[in-house]
């Protein structure tokens, strides 16, 4: 018997009933928009940080997302890059679910991309933040 075969029955004979689907369903609409929200969020701080970086009021709210970054728009982008970036390899494996060969392109397609970006902007205040992130 193949490798996960035995659990792979069992994830077959399981009897789903109509609740259980509309559960699933919900849950996974949940995580998704609860996901793009997050990324949403981060994307419109990272882009109002550059004119209000200065601004007490908006660094009383924002300011510990972005006291380790330099004052450049980029730079103040990267958590707001970094969920794009995973979102997307997350989708591209949900798409690609049966093209394992597709997936490693997609993946090292972000990966490169990411790379570019840190190795350009090296967006944090210490070398060593930027060096780990550039390796990672």
């Amino acid at each position: 018997m193949p490798f996960g075969y035995a659990s792979f029955i069992e994830i077959q004979s399981l009897n789903k009933t109509l609740p259980y689907k509309l559960t699933s369903v919900a849950s996974s609409f949940f995580i998704l928009a609860t996901l793009l929200f997050f990324m949403y969020s981060t994307s419109i701080i990272g882009m109002r940080a550059k004119a209000n970086y200065y601004n007490p009021r908006f660094l009383s709210m924002y300011g510990s997302l972005l006291s380790e970054f330099t004052c450049n728009t980029p730079s103040l982008m990267y958590y707001a890059i970094f969920s794009w970036k995973r979102f997307g390899q997350i989708i591209s494996m949900a798409i690609f679910v049966n093209s394992p060969g597709m997936q490693t392109i997609m993946i090292a397609t972000f990966q490169t991309i990411f790379l570019i970006y840190v190795g350009v902007t090296r967006p944090f205040l210490s070398a060593y933040n930027n060096v780990l992130s550039f390796l990672s």
